[in-house]
């Protein structure tokens, strides 16, 4: 198709907003009908006609409305490829198109109405003052993080002390309880009130009630007897209310015994050696800290950036957002119906009360400052992502889909296919580009130390 040949008319509506009207030659309109015809011919088999033979008049009769269609499709492609080269006329909202009529002998026209970037003065965002404070070792930690390892793969063996708070008493014990005439105790109930050689854990736990304060300080063959009743909403129904005198005798006791730090243990925990384990928390610490240093920084520069900053915002798009903010925020509020509109208008109709009212136009601000700020935000930091060269690689997205899937424990696979069904994955994109860009911004305003 020729574009040369197109007639293309670019009005500014509005900031933001751009009204494109276009003229087809009837040259070009023909030899898109042309295309059409000859596709379709290799596609279709008409009663009396050899396969591809049908005459194009019979052809335009029988699928007209098909054939329309398909030409004004082709049309519309060139055209957008055409128009939208241009990165001032790219739109960010769904065209509004004016189709018109389209008819094989004559020239079409058509318009199309749309929203577009808004013009971005850049502020000056490479010297800016930001925390670079050093990034040093914290020891006191490091030998935590020891500790917790060794605390992680401490064993329950016999020990002959008293009975500690989270060890585990083996006992055999016999709960006496008042029964009813003719009233038998149900299977559910038997292993509370009576057990032989049973684990009871030393701490807080809804097997048997008291027993931690009981069994705490006692030693292998001591006894101990104690009186409790059971909790209304005990998880045997039977029991519920109920009090019982146990009688316990400690057959042993079983404490967490924590091993040394040496090269066997720092195996077990994935390392070659003690000084590899300690080298590893080291790392760890130091990664953590410029991670949360970095991400400090970036919300400062965001700020920033941000301080001063305005454009106008596309109308259309930002009512998009607004729309979305406002259904995010009210799903939070667990709000199912409307009282005020889009243009913050009352529907009196509603049934709400004047304070869930009120609510809803907090909510409605609230979004309208949210839907503003994310454009900026969007906007602003496309325009710095192009000067700077921040791109996106696949690679990147794959990693954020894995990490993501990682997080909400589905099938990375399956979480790309909802983002792709969802047409989440350019805002998904987007989010990534986004945040390089706050990362080259502090990368460009300050160097991490570390020592």
């Amino acid at each position: 198709m020729n574009k040369e040949a197109f007639k293309i008319d670019i009005q500014d509506l509005e900031s933001c907003r751009k009204e494109v009207k276009i003229e087809i030659p009837q040259k070009e309109v023909n030899a898109a009908y042309n295309r059409t015809l000859t596709n379709i011919k290799g596609q279709v088999n008409l009663p009396g006609f050899r396969a591809g033979k049908a005459p194009k008049g019979i052809l335009l009769k029988k699928y007209a409305r098909e054939i329309q269609d398909q030409v004004r499709q082709d049309i519309f492609r060139a055209v957008m490829q055409s128009v939208f080269e241009d990165e001032n006329s790219a739109p960010v909202s769904q065209p509004e198109i004016d189709e018109g009529e389209i008819k094989q002998n004559e020239a079409y026209s058509f318009s199309m109405k749309y929203d577009v970037s808004p013009e971005i003065l850049l502020p000056e965002y490479k010297s800016y003052e930001l925390d670079d404070t050093e990034v040093s070792l914290d020891v006191e930690e490091v030998e935590k993080q020891l500790e917790e390892i060794r605390d992680r793969f401490a064993k329950l063996e016999i020990v002959e002390r008293a009975a500690a708070e989270d060890d585990f008493v083996k006992c055999d014990y016999k709960g006496e309880i008042a029964l009813a005439e003719g009233e038998a105790i149900p299977e559910a109930a038997e292993g509370v009130l009576s057990g032989e050689g049973r684990w009871i854990p030393v701490k807080e736990q809804s097997l048997l009630p008291a027993a931690m304060e009981n069994l705490k300080g006692k030693k292998a063959a001591d006894k101990v007897e104690w009186t409790t009743k059971f909790e209304d909403d005990y998880s045997v129904e039977f029991l519920q209310g109920k009090e019982v005198k146990y009688t316990c005798t400690v057959v042993e006791v079983h404490g967490r015994v924590i091993p040394e730090l040496t090269d066997e243990l720092a195996k077990e925990a994935g390392a070659e050696d003690l000084v590899d384990l300690k080298a590893k928390m080291e790392d760890g610490q130091k990664s953590q800290k410029k991670g949360e240093l970095l991400n400090k920084n970036k919300e400062a520069v965001l700020e920033k950036v941000l301080e001063g900053f305005e454009c106008e915002l596309p109308p259309t798009l930002l009512k998009s957002e607004i729309e979305r903010a406002l259904h995010s925020l009210k799903q939070e509020k667990e709000l199912d119906h409307d009282c005020v509109d889009h243009d913050g208008a009352h529907d009196d109709t509603c049934g709400h009360s004047e304070e869930q009212i009120k609510i809803e136009e907090g909510l409605k601000v609230e979004a309208e400052e949210k839907a503003v700020r994310d454009l900026k935000i969007r906007f602003l930091l496309r325009k710095i992502a192009k000067v700077e060269e921040v791109k996106v690689e696949d690679v990147e997205i794959q990693y954020q889909i894995y990490m993501m899937a990682q997080q909400y424990r589905v099938d990375p696979k399956v979480f790309r296919e909802q983002l792709e069904a969802n047409g989440s994955m350019d805002e998904f994109s987007e989010q990534i580009l986004i945040d390089k860009t706050l990362a080259k911004i502090v990368e460009l305003n300050t160097a991490t130390k570390e020592k």
